[in-house]
Formats: structure tokens, sequence, C-alpha cells
């Protein structure tokens, strides 16, 4: 395989692995809006674990 062509795929799987943590990232979110913003105001991670919604599913 190419160079050129291990840089693609190297760039596309960082792509999904990317979405796939913001997506359960985000997902995690979906809580009472008081809840939402004690977490940001508190900048806190929010508790694992993180689940993937189908947008990650679908991409995969």
């Amino acid at each position: 395989m190419s160079t050129t062509n291990d840089l693609r795929l190297l760039r596309a799987q960082s792509s999904l692995e990317g979405l796939s943590v913001g997506d359960a990232f985000g997902e995690r979110f979906f809580l009472h809006p008081d809840v939402v913003e004690s977490l940001i105001v508190s900048r806190a991670i929010p508790a694992s674990p993180w689940y993937y919604t189908d947008d990650t599913q679908m991409a995969l």
C-alpha cells in the first residue's frame, strides 16, 4: 500500500475514533438542564460508562 493510502486510512480511522468519542461524550449531557449546567460550570467529566449512539453505529 502506498504512503498516500496509508495516510488516508489513518485519517479515516482517526475521524471515526473522534466521532465515536464525541458522540459518547455528548450523549452524557442528555440530562436535566440544571444537572448539565452544574457539570459545565464545574468543568466535570461525566461519569462512565459513555455509550455511543446510533450516529456512531451508522458511521461504523
